[in-house]
């Protein structure tokens, strides 16, 4: 059996973009996984096998780790009081903004 490992953001977008558009992206991402309880590593362990034949996939990796905290840094994760410390879930601003088609980077 074959696993194929589908990143959140792909390669291209994340080598091209500003960190803005990355993290707009990866919350699209996160928001439509409907998973209420998000980590970081978990994000990062499926990218790192999405991207295990890229040339750069570190800093394919620090890219998608800006996005993240990027998104943070302006409340649209925010912890998940049912986890433990590691736990992000998509807060009210991040859905809303998720939910809005005038950001969608083209």
């Amino acid at each position: 059996m074959t696993f194929t490992y589908v990143p959140p953001v792909p390669a291209e977008q994340i080598r091209q973009l500003p960190t803005r558009d990355v993290a707009l992206l990866l919350l699209q991402h996160l928001t439509d996984s409907n998973s209420r309880h998000l980590q970081f590593g978990g994000l990062v362990n499926s990218a790192r096998q999405a991207f295990q034949s890229e040339p750069d996939e570190d800093a394919l990796l620090d890219g998608l780790a800006d996005a993240w905290t990027w998104l943070e840094s302006r409340a649209l994760l925010s912890r998940d009081h049912t986890q433990s410390d590691a736990f992000r879930r998509v807060s009210r601003e991040g859905k809303e903004l998720a939910e809005d088609p005038a950001w969608i980077v083209q």
